[in-house]
């Protein structure tokens, strides 16, 4: 909020920081030996008072305290991206929505990056960190929320596609090759996910804990697997599409095999997108037209068409089916979220007031997972 100052300022204005505040010391930002000293010390302000909060990355969905401004803001920012992504998801998908659903997303990317960014210029031990902060997490929340929004990109270029010259299947089977790569690259930050906090300790007993379950990093896993397989199918329909147009032996023939490959990732899946439903959780946008019946409608569509192009093919062209697909387009994008907007730092934040808070008189915070009978976000 506006009482307080900019947190992310605070973290650079610590000793040895590279703020442009602290360029004070040899007079050209006009500060007094003073304020530049009050403000050496700002970063300790971060820490006179504990924060609890749910912890969304937390296998046992308990809450966690931790003693950090700047891990409080974070966590503000994280909330307010479940916000933007609720956003999305209440508003009924089709051609008049597509455009607010697609904002809502890109605004969700943009937090999640600022909260991405706040957590790198906090610097703070990943023991005093709530789970939904680290092990990857935030940066899949990035990841997702993208290529939910380049989805939506997908979705209009096909409804537009007989009216705008400039959109052809090999332009949208780029577009699916992007996404499906996407997908493919936040799997392993989504396993590092799934692996944290194993092997922790009891302190009571001494032994390890047995390795619970994250429904977190469950939810994201089936997510990105059913989504990566749905775009390679629709990335080689396309292909498929474009090449029996080109009505030629060739193209009939290649086109066949390339609807063969987007059928069979097509029914990988739907075998993908039944453990999704399954894991399917309320936090993350989801566009419920692709589940289960959209996957049908590909493999009907796909069918039929290649149905047709055997049939011209064994009547007119007589060309043996080759034995692999064509490679996949470039991929292509021009998906960016939309930056969070910074918040300047309240007047009331004289050097005066800097200078008025000793953080000697801070109480040491105890990090960690708070009692069972304490509720979260509201306790001091």
């Amino acid at each position: 909020g506006g009482a307080v100052p900019s947190l992310k300022t605070l973290a650079k204005n610590k000793a040895g920081g590279g703020a442009a505040e602290d360029e004070g010391a040899d007079g050209r930002t006009g500060l007094s030996a003073a304020a530049i000293e009050a403000r050496a010390h700002s970063r300790s302000l971060r820490q006179m008072l504990p924060f609890t909060w749910r912890d969304l990355g937390d296998t046992q969905g308990d809450s966690y305290r931790f003693g950090d401004t700047m891990l409080e803001e974070a966590s503000v920012l994280l909330a307010l991206t479940q916000v933007l992504l609720q956003k999305a998801t209440a508003e009924p998908l089709n051609e008049q929505s597509m455009l607010n659903v697609f904002g809502w997303l890109r605004k969700a990317a943009g937090v999640s990056e600022a909260c991405l960014e706040c957590v790198r210029e906090a610097g703070v031990p990943a023991d005093e960190m709530p789970d939904d902060l680290k092990n990857g997490l935030v940066e899949t929340l990035v990841g997702v929320t993208m290529v939910q929004a380049q989805h939506l990109s997908v979705r209009r270029a096909q409804m537009n596609i007989k009216t705008n010259a400039a959109i052809t299947h090999t332009l949208i089977a780029r577009i699916c090759h992007d996404t499906a790569e996407r997908y493919r690259a936040m799997e392993k930050k989504v396993l590092k996910l799934s692996k944290a906090g194993t092997g922790a300790v009891d302190p009571k007993t001494g032994k390890k804990k047995p390795v619970a379950e994250n429904g977190v990093a469950k939810y994201f896993l089936a997510h990105i697997r059913y989504k990566q397989l749905y775009f390679m199918g629709m990335a080689y329909a396309m292909l498929g599409i474009g090449r029996v147009q080109q009505d030629d032996d060739e193209g009939v023939a290649y086109g066949i095999r390339n609807l063969m490959t987007a059928n069979d990732m097509f029914e990988k899946a739907g075998m993908a997108a039944k453990a999704f439903v399954d894991a399917a959780r309320t936090f993350v946008y989801i566009d419920n037209v692709t589940i289960m019946t959209a996957l049908d409608d590909c493999k009907s569509v796909t069918k039929q068409i290649m149905d047709k192009a055997n049939k011209v093919n064994q009547t007119v062209f007589f060309k043996p089916i080759p034995e692999q697909p064509d490679a996949l387009p470039d991929r292509m994008s021009n998906i960016k979220a939309e930056p969070f907007p910074d918040y300047p730092i309240d007047p009331m934040w004289t050097n005066e007031m800097y200078a008025c808070f000793n953080p000697q008189n801070g109480k040491k915070i105890q990090c960690g997972k708070v009692a069972e009978d304490i509720e979260c976000c509201n306790q001091q």
